[in-house]
């Protein structure tokens, strides 16, 4: 009897943590999708892990000469976390960023999203 609890409690946990990653991921690409629609430019995303149960993720999009125009953040537990603005880096251009957020939880993904645009803008 015993072990049909521990086999019950292994799906339950199972089961809410893929409800939690589909609501999770469905934010995320709704919010992929709002920012395609308004920009004119390039789009970033990165993601970094801060600790154990914490990730970060960062979407920056950025006009045609590198100014970054946008800038939203993920951060907390992924299901009831929501999308923040990240106020400081709007303006900055994509070659100084990094030295804004120098030793942030942030700088890790905020560097693999301007990586991703480096390699966009060619």
């Amino acid at each position: 009897m015993g072990e049909i609890k521990i086999l019950f409690i292994i799906i339950l946990v199972w089961l809410l943590g893929t409800i939690s990653s589909y609501f999770h991921w469905k934010k995320v690409n709704g919010k992929l999708s709002e920012l395609k629609q308004n920009f004119t430019g390039y789009l970033g995303t990165g993601i970094s892990k801060v600790n154990f149960f914490r990730k970060v993720m960062i979407i920056i999009v950025t006009d045609v000469d590198g100014r970054i125009t946008d800038c939203q953040y993920l951060y907390g537990w992924t299901t009831f976390s929501n999308f923040r603005q990240k106020s400081e880096l709007i303006g900055c251009g994509v070659d100084s960023a990094l030295e804004v957020m120098n030793g942030d939880k942030f700088y890790e993904a905020l560097k693999l999203s301007l990586n991703k645009i480096q390699e966009q803008r060619g």
